[in-house]
């Protein structure tokens, strides 16, 4: 199993010249041992300056593999909707020129990261549709930003 295909990696960048202005409103009744404790009943003004995705590198005609998909028990995240059965899924893939490329220098991919976003999976639950693992992981790449132009090899 494989994709192959163009896809996109963006960095973020932040944009200096289009900040947001932001209020926050301090309550009256703040403890006294809150550390904005000072700052009660004001409110403060501050500028928030948004991030964008910036085109960092095009692939075109790749080869793609997932490389692991290795899924984690969620037990120490404090998500009260955790139960025994969620896991998170961490996935890494690996980018080549092309197919000759993996074939040759399997060990030397010209693209090898993670996806930055944690997927969380009850492994109970119909959200497999009866998929393993690795197809799973193969269609969550695809869904990722700059990776839907990739198909299924």
């Amino acid at each position: 199993m494989a994709l192959t295909g163009s896809f996109t990696i963006y960095t973020q960048e932040q944009d200096l010249e289009n900040g947001v202005s932001q209020s926050i409103v301090y309550p009256s009744d703040l403890p006294e041992e809150d550390e904005n404790y000072s700052k009660r009943g004001t409110t403060e003004t501050t500028i928030v300056y948004p991030y964008n995705n910036v085109v960092e590198t095009i692939y075109t005609s790749s080869y793609v593999i997932v490389d692991t998909a290795a899924i984690h028990l969620d037990d120490d995240s404090g998500n009260e909707d955790v139960t025994d059965n969620t896991y998170y899924l961490n996935i890494r893939y690996k980018a080549y020129h092309n197919k000759e490329h993996r074939d040759t220098t399997p060990l030397s991919p010209m693209l090898e990261q993670d996806i930055q976003q944690m997927f969380f999976v009850d492994i109970n639950s119909t959200e497999l549709n009866n998929k393993n693992l690795i197809a799973y992981a193969y269609d969550l790449v695809k869904q990722e930003e700059g990776m839907e132009n990739l198909s299924n090899v």
